[in-house]
């Protein structure tokens, strides 16, 4: 059972997500998954995400465009709640 949630990045990927919502983003599209990053929602709406990886760094604004292939942490998966 995976507790990740595989989204394309389109104009619903603003309904998909919420602030709070935890994201992996393909970093460089590798398969192994080396270069993926972690990152918290902290605002969206219907053209901007703004992220923060949450390692010192300043948070960064994209457009929901620009935003990779991400996958969304599901925690009602993890924790068995439907």
């Amino acid at each position: 059972m995976s507790n990740m949630l595989m989204e394309r990045p389109t104009a619903t990927a603003a309904l998909l997500l919420r602030a709070g919502d935890v994201i992996e983003i393909d970093g460089d599209g590798s398969i192994d998954g080396s270069n993926d990053v972690t990152a918290l929602v902290l605002l969206v709406n219907d053209e901007f995400v703004i992220l923060d990886r949450c390692d010192e760094s300043t948070p960064c604004v994209l457009s929901l465009d620009e935003l990779a292939p991400f996958r969304r942490f599901d925690a009602a998966a993890v924790l068995g709640i439907a």
